[in-house]
């Protein structure tokens, strides 16, 4: 339990003395071209010369897919503030926050908030907290680490709490998924996926009909999709691969499946499929 939006214990453990060489940040690097998106002009930043704060909806540590495979390679070439917002607790009286480094890769540092769930449905408090301990963090701890950044979004809820507050050069929306038809999303996604891709600069998007349909509402929309991590899952094919027991005895030939395990799929039809497969080998 906590009563202080910041356990500061935990800010100082904060990687102050990672590299510099990322940091270097002023207006001078940022480009005067501008471009009209969506009736609004744009000023470009020069990329390369700024830092990264992510908001994103899944947490760094779940599972290891679009924001982790591009984070961790763009951290190779600058420093980058992933912010995660964790499930409400019910035995917290306010809101809670750390930093911690990450070993594995030493120019990416997360920020993982966490939220009273008494105060859960207070939506603008709940923007307040984060904005306020985002502001704090970087006034502190991590001051001068992530001046004047790329605003880089996954989590349209975000929107209302941090665009155009962080003294951001520019703000990028990575849609990766259509938030609003999965189990439990706030009815007030779609107002906000609407503001967001009103302030983004450029849209990226996951899959083809994720382009199709939000290209309709932003001028700088493109296709980015996913690919498939040859190192990772090429590991498969070496022979001092383990092969877990539980697969290792399956009679052949085996039917499998890749892709995210969750509410979309139909359960029912998978079923069947394993029955009649069951049978047709039998």
């Amino acid at each position: 339990m906590s009563y202080a939006p910041i356990d500061v214990a935990s800010l100082n453990r904060a990687p102050n003395s990672r590299d510099n060489s990322l940091l270097s940040s002023n207006s001078s690097s940022i480009k005067n071209s501008r471009q009209k998106i969506n009736g609004h002009s744009h000023r470009y930043p020069d990329a390369h010369q700024h830092p990264i704060i992510v908001h994103s909806h899944l947490c760094w540590d779940w599972v290891w897919q679009r924001p982790q495979q591009f984070l961790s390679r763009l951290s190779q070439r600058r420093k980058i503030l992933f912010v995660e917002l964790h499930s409400p607790d019910p035995h917290l009286v306010n809101f809670t926050a750390r930093i911690r480094p990450l070993e594995t890769y030493p120019n990416i540092t997360i920020l993982q908030m966490q939220a009273p769930s008494w105060r859960w449905h207070d939506g603008q408090w709940i923007d307040g907290q984060r904005r306020a301990i985002l502001q704090q963090a970087l006034a502190g701890p991590l001051k001068g680490q992530f001046a004047q950044p790329i605003q880089w979004f996954y989590d349209p809820m975000a929107v209302t709490a941090f665009a155009g507050q962080m003294e951001e050069v520019c703000t990028v929306y990575d849609c990766m998924d259509e938030l609003s038809k999965f189990r439990g999303a706030p009815p007030s996604i779609i107002e906000r996926e609407g503001q967001l891709l009103q302030k983004a600069h450029v849209v990226f998007t996951g899959g083809r009909k994720l382009f199709e349909s939000k290209s309709r509402f932003h001028g700088n929309c493109h296709f980015y999709g996913c690919g498939v991590d040859i190192e990772h899952f090429g590991k498969a094919r070496l022979e001092e691969t383990a092969i877990p027991d539980d697969v290792k005895s399956l009679r052949k030939p085996i039917l499998g499946f890749f892709g995210v395990v969750d509410e979309r799929m139909d359960y029912e039809l998978a079923a069947k499929l394993a029955d009649r497969t069951r049978i047709v080998l039998s």
